[in-house]
């Protein structure tokens, strides 16, 4: 099992998504939530779980289906084997 890192900006997109989430349904944050805990365990477990974004960064990304909205996780893997959650975007936002 890879060790997960959240860098600063992950964590920031996370709170902002889940508090714009929670002030249409508090219900669907909360889901929301869980989603992205277990997609994050699984993705500690499998670190190749994601697509290659191709654009020769070496960074992946990772589609969590919610109902209404899905979640984009875009990681890397480090020279470590650590696997770091570089931003969180949801499916119509654009993210570098």
């Amino acid at each position: 099992m890879a060790k997960l890192v959240w860098l600063p900006e992950a964590v920031a997109d996370l709170d902002r998504l889940l508090d714009d989430l929670r002030a249409r349904s508090p219900e669907a944050a909360r889901r929301a939530a869980q989603a992205v805990i277990r997609v994050t365990r699984r993705l500690a477990e499998e670190a190749m779980l994601g697509r290659p974004m191709g654009d020769g960064t070496g960074r992946r990304e990772l589609l969590v289906p919610l109902a209404g909205i899905g979640l984009v996780l875009r990681y890397a893997l480090d020279e470590a084997g650590r696997v770091a959650l570089i931003r969180i975007g949801g499916g119509g936002e654009q993210r570098a």
